[in-house]
């Protein structure tokens, strides 16, 4: 998968990720487990979600301006994030399961 496009899907990644956080925080069902994150939410919701509204955004913002090919740290670092997100939606999908089964 060319790296723009794991690009996109990170930014809708962290918009869902936001949004389910958001939900599982406001209920008191999960903890955040970034330290930076926790206290962004700690000092205001309003924070973090403009956080990563902000994130989602300067990633489709920065899209147009990536030349190809790309520098192979570039696309391993894209790949990792990619695949960290993707785990930490596998963790959402699994408390949201055990949440909705209770």
């Amino acid at each position: 998968m060319p790296v723009k496009r794991l690009m996109a899907a990170i930014a809708v990644l962290n918009l869902t990720d936001a949004l389910i956080t958001v939900t599982g925080l406001h209920f008191g069902l999960i903890g955040e487990a970034n330290p930076l994150m926790a206290r962004l939410w700690s000092a205001s919701p309003i924070l973090f979600t403009g956080v990563k509204l902000l994130l989602s955004t300067a990633v489709v913002l920065f899209l147009p301006h990536i030349s190809s090919p790309v520098s192979r740290i570039v696309t391993v670092l894209t790949v990792l994030a990619f695949l960290g997100y993707t785990f930490v939606h596998v963790l959402h999908l699994t408390w949201l399961t055990v949440w909705i089964m209770n």
